[in-house]
């Protein structure tokens, strides 16, 4: 699939649930780790999107949020997807592609607590995901690191 040919929806939506697959893929991998506290990280990489993602699926990822929710992000249970660097085609920044793939996330990997975007660079991007609901985890990085908690 190239750029310029992935900007109708259906097109969109294959290329976000075949991140997505990825993504499960990896908390696969980090739970069967001896040591669930840890994280797993991967770099998905196709002509159209470049991501860097790392799941948790223990309370060491909600230490990561003690700033923002308190000492009660100690008691989350659930999974902790981060993504890293997003750098999108430009034919696929407006498209939206990043909507498609929070939505396949959160509708396809199973206990999904929360969905942080690390490293906004893109002050359009940081403000589309505050628009969305997501907040600051911590005021303090020069770049924003933005998440949801999506239960």
């Amino acid at each position: 699939m190239n750029s310029e040919a992935a900007t109708n929806p259906v097109e969109i939506a294959v290329l976000a649930s075949t991140l997505v697959e990825e993504i499960q893929e990896l908390f696969i991998k980090a739970e069967a780790l001896p040591m669930r506290f840890m994280s797993a990280f991967t770099q998905t990489q196709s002509e159209d999107v470049k991501l860097y993602v790392r799941v948790f699926s223990s309370q060491h990822g909600h230490s990561r949020y003690i700033k923002t929710l308190g000492m009660q992000a100690l008691n989350r249970q659930g999974r902790v997807l981060v993504i890293s660097n997003v750098e999108f085609a430009p034919s696929l920044q407006s498209r939206g592609l990043l909507k498609a793939i929070v939505r396949e996330a959160v509708a396809r990997i199973e206990d999904l607590d929360i969905i942080e975007f690390e490293n906004v660079l893109s002050a359009k991007l940081a403000s589309d995901l505050a628009h969305h609901g997501y907040v600051l985890r911590d005021s303090t990085i020069p770049f924003g690191s933005l998440y949801k908690t999506m239960r």
